[in-house]
């Protein structure tokens, strides 16, 4: 077995002595040399970090956006789909018969709301299927409600036993009211994903 390396007493009386590391001697310019490089290291280290953190938080912003733009063309699509619809229901409710019976305009008028009702159902369906940026879930959850209230009532008119009962839920404020937020809360979905 080999003795242990013990450097030999450096001129000018320092002695490393025995488990002591032995100094590294360098000249006052290699000194200044290697603590600029240690600094321009920790600056260096420091500065890659914050471009690799702005990239990144830039990057989350732009596909942030992107999606923003999808589902608000996706959302228009789903609610232009229902112009059509809403035409052709209120076309129909126009032209059920006013001198007909009783009965056969409640069943004129209850066919075009159960046709209504599947067009309101696929846009919330529509609605559904969408990916919202968290930034627009809020507004996505209530346009999805406000398509299942307008949903809900026009099921009940549809399942109003005589003319009276109909009447009385189609001539109630639920009605204008679900109607009207079927409408706010799109627009207000599309606002949303527009900003963000």
């Amino acid at each position: 077995m080999l003795p242990p390396f013990l450097p030999p007493a450096v001129p000018g009386g320092f002695d490393a002595g025995p488990g002591r590391v032995w100094p590294l001697l360098l000249t006052k310019a290699a000194r200044t040399l290697t603590i600029v490089l240690i600094v321009l290291g920790a600056v260096g280290v420091v500065t890659y970090v914050t471009v690799v953190s702005t990239s990144v938080k830039f990057s989350a912003s732009i596909t942030n956006t992107i999606n923003s733009s999808i589902a608000a063309s996706q959302t228009q699509i789903a609610y232009e789909a229902l112009q059509t619809p809403a035409s052709r229901f209120v076309a129909s409710t126009k032209s059920c018969p006013a001198n007909a019976s009783t009965a056969s305009v409640l069943q004129c008028l209850q066919t075009a709301d159960a046709t209504f009702a599947t067009a309101i159902q696929s846009y919330r369906s529509a609605l559904g299927g969408i990916s919202y940026p968290s930034t627009a879930q809020g507004e996505a959850a209530m346009a999805m409600a406000a398509a299942g209230h307008l949903d809900a009532l026009l099921q009940s008119l549809v399942a109003a036993p005589d003319a009276q009962a109909y009447t009385a839920i189609s001539s109630g404020p639920d009605v204008g009211v679900a109607s009207r937020a079927l409408d706010s809360t799109y627009n207000a979905l599309i606002s949303t994903l527009s900003n963000g």
